[in-house]
């Protein structure tokens, strides 16, 4: 079972809302180090992530924190098959683990989010008791339906590997008439599919706990840098030079807000593993500052 304060490396499952919950964590889980939760993205955006998010653990722990990546309901090792998984009960798993992690340290855990765990992040931030102190949103999706429309596009090219010619619309009808579709060996549910094409980020910037926030266990709170929702968008090229194609909402307060446009390549969307090193430094120097995380626990 996890937190474990005597291990770099383990894993466990957490009781969730609909069955057990699989996190590994990276780093001692001593209860004064900052504990720093990873929300990967969907489907096949989550395995081509996986490298970036190991590694991305792997820094923080060097830096004096403690990650742990999280599988929600219905993937990886967690309880539940994909068809029975909602974006609901997604929010549900991560507002688990925070809580899980907050009674266990001294204060509550900050979030990083990939594409749809970054959206994710920002809708259940306000889920919570005591939001988390920092959360880094690497490139939400910020438009659900269109998101929806170029996954179900994987769906044609198996369609017509097998003789059919079966596209996007062909795909929602039959989810819309109740059944359970299957794209890129991953079977979507009626209420996903229906739960992606409403997806959007909340209209107000997400939470963030205050610096100096008093931890539900009672325990002294660790000394925190000013609390901030940070977004981070990859480009190709020089990034000071690149046109902006990925903003925040209108509607979030400006000053809530610290964006960061950084070179990468969209390591979500590339089978060969990419761990791109100015966005690994830069989430890592942003999360493990921001709260005054304790090297070694020291």
């Amino acid at each position: 079972m996890i937190p474990d304060a005597a291990a770099d490396f383990t894993a466990g499952h957490w009781q969730g809302t609909a069955g057990r919950l699989f996190a590994v964590q990276i780093g001692p889980a001593d209860p004064g180090r900052r504990p720093v939760l990873l929300l990967p993205p969907f489907a096949e955006e989550m395995n081509c992530s996986r490298r970036f998010l190991a590694t991305l653990a792997r820094r923080l722990a060097a830096a004096g924190c403690c990650a742990f990546l999280l599988d929600y309901y219905g993937t990886g090792d967690s309880d539940g098959g994909f068809a029975d998984a909602t974006l609901d009960q997604w929010c549900r798993d991560i507002a688990t683990a925070h809580d899980r992690l907050a009674a266990h340290f001294d204060g509550p855990p900050a979030w990083v989010g990939v594409r749809l765990g970054a959206t994710l992040a920002a809708r259940a931030a306000g889920d919570v008791a005591l939001p988390p102190p920092a959360l880094g949103l690497i490139q939400p999706l910020t438009a659900g339906r269109t998101f929806l429309t170029q996954f179900l596009r994987l769906g044609l090219v198996a369609a017509m590997a097998g003789g059919r010619r079966e596209g996007p619309k062909e795909l929602l009808a039959r989810s819309v008439a109740g059944e359970i579709v299957q794209v890129a060996g991953y079977d979507l549910s009626p209420a996903m599919v229906a739960a992606l094409q409403a997806l959007t980020l909340p209209p107000a910037a997400p939470p963030t706990a205050p610096p100096a926030a008093a931890p539900p266990t009672g325990r002294a709170a660790t000394p925190s840098a000013a609390s901030t929702v940070y977004w981070y968008e990859l480009v190709r090229g020089a990034a000071a030079e690149a046109p902006r194609r990925l903003r925040p909402p209108a509607s979030w307060a400006h000053d809530a807000v610290a964006e960061r446009v950084l070179e990468g390549e969209p390591f979500w969307s590339i089978q060969e593993p990419q761990v791109p090193a100015d966005v690994l430094g830069a989430v890592c120097g942003d999360i493990a500052e921001s709260g005054g995380a304790r090297r070694g626990g020291a």
